[in-house]
C-alpha cells in the first residue's frame, strides 16, 4: 500500500499513477481517488522510498509500440541483407 500526502490529507492505494497532469490511486485496478488538472507536482509526496506508478498503455499505445519495435527489426534486416544504410 502507497501513501500519499497532500495539503494536510492522506491518501491510501496500491498503486499510485502520475500522469502529466493528474495522480490517481487505484485499488485492485480500481480508481479509489482522482486528483486532476494539476500544476505544480511539488506539493504532493509519497512515504519515504515510494515511487509514483507509471500510467498503463492502451491498446492503441501498445500496438503503436510494437509496431515501431516491428519497424525498427525489419530496417536492420534490411540493412544487414543489402548493406544500404
Amino acid at each position: 500500500m502507497k501513501t500519499l500526502h497532500y495539503a494536510n490529507e492522506t491518501f491510501q492505494a496500491e498503486e499510485i499513477v502520475k500522469t502529466k497532469d493528474s495522480i490517481i490511486g487505484y485499488n485492485d485496478g480500481n480508481e479509489v481517488f482522482s486528483l486532476r488538472g494539476i500544476s505544480d507536482f511539488s506539493h504532493f509526496t509519497l512515504d519515504e522510498g515510494q515511487v509514483f506508478d507509471k500510467p498503463k498503455l492502451t491498446d492503441v499505445e501498445n500496438l503503436r509500440l510494437e509496431l515501431a519495435r516491428s519497424n525498427t527489426q525489419m530496417m536492420e534486416h534490411i540493412i544487414a541483407l543489402t548493406g544500404v544504410k
